[in-house]
């Protein structure tokens, strides 16, 4: 035998919303685009130290140098975001030393669920390999950590970020980066480099 319960008015909208919204949250993490959603956040609001030529600690969210910080090693872990440290330091409450944007609250939520559900979906960047008639663009080398040797035969463990000329940029644990002149490695090391250069060469 089937009931007929009636719903007051108000409690049929109520319901009917809170129905949408777990049939909308199962596709959210499709409806995220990185340059509708997420580029816009970071450019009103992580310009100043990230973008423009600015890459404060190593960390540039330009359209064209992001891919560089996406990866295991990397401020954007895909897949993972409470495992991102992008998503630590948008977070964080305010007065905290690394809190993005700096002496900030940190941003809004909706503007952090839509970043949170971007790197939840894989990162994706627009067009990635999706535009019929072109060739994918070449991606950047994943940032590489291991040991890396001086010519005084000191050695440190720090994450290879990229290459800039005759410096190769280090990013240390503790999270700071430093231009590290190549000349001054180990030849070992200046080899690792070397070939980590070629493989991000078009």
């Amino acid at each position: 035998m089937f009931f007929d319960f009636q719903l007051p008015p108000l409690m049929k909208v109520k319901a009917v919303t809170v129905s949408a919204a777990f049939f909308l949250s199962g596709s959210s993490l499709l409806a995220v685009d990185f340059k509708k959603d997420v580029l816009p956040i970071f450019e009103s609001s992580c310009a100043k130290c990230h973008m423009g030529g600015n890459a404060k600690g190593g960390l540039a969210l330009d359209a064209d140098k992001i891919m560089e910080a996406i990866g295991e090693a990397g401020s954007i872990v895909p897949a993972k975001a409470e495992s991102s440290d992008l998503i630590r330091r948008i977070t964080m409450k305010d007065g905290g030393e690394d809190v993005m944007p700096p002496k900030s609250k940190g941003l809004g939520n909706s503007d952090v669920r839509a970043i949170k559900e971007w790197i939840d979906a894989g990162a994706p960047l627009e067009g990635e390999g999706m535009v019929a008639g072109k060739a994918p663009a070449p991606k950047a080398p994943q940032p590489l950590r291991g040991d890396w040797t001086n010519v005084q035969g000191k050695t440190i463990t720090a994450t290879l970020l990229r290459v800039e000329g005759d410096k190769a940029l280090l990013q240390m644990p503790n999270g700071a980066t430093y231009p590290y002149p190549i000349g001054q490695l180990s030849a070992e090391s200046q080899a690792k480099v070397k070939a980590f250069a070629e493989s991000a060469a078009p």
